[in-house]
């Protein structure tokens, strides 16, 4: 998949979004991801947009971006910040690929603290195969 427009959206679009997924996805990761930010996978807009959100915990910010090195994988940069609170960010990416949502797809988010890598989180599709 070759993703691009990755676009943030604000709650209400977000929330306003028609997005499933046929079977919940697997997640996994590899790595030690920090865990100040946490991923949530909303599912499929339509055939090639995949929609999710990032939550950044109190005193963190985190930035978004496609990475351009390795297929399939979405940057996390997580910085310090003054904030409080956590706060949320809400996402689409075009995945590049047609029937993407009924084929196998996996998504990848590396997280980065300070542009040092600390692990990624993965989605892929759900199985109905019970030793998968």
């Amino acid at each position: 998949m070759a993703f691009s427009n990755l676009t943030n959206l604000t709650r209400d679009e977000y929330n306003a979004l028609s997005a499933s997924f046929a079977k919940t996805p697997i997640s996994s990761s590899s790595g030690s991801p920090d865990s100040r930010v946490t991923i949530a996978a909303k599912g499929w807009v339509s055939e090639t947009v995949f929609a999710f959100q990032v939550t950044a915990a109190a005193n963190c910010f985190s930035s978004t971006g496609i990475q351009t090195s390795v297929a399939d994988t979405l940057d996390i940069d997580i910085y310090a910040s003054l904030s409080t609170q956590p706060v949320t960010t809400y996402w689409t990416v075009d995945v590049g690929t047609a029937d993407s949502r009924s084929t196998d797809w996996t998504v990848n988010f590396a997280i980065e603290v300070s542009n040092r890598s600390t692990g990624t989180w993965v989605f892929r599709k759900g199985t109905s195969d019970p030793n998968f």
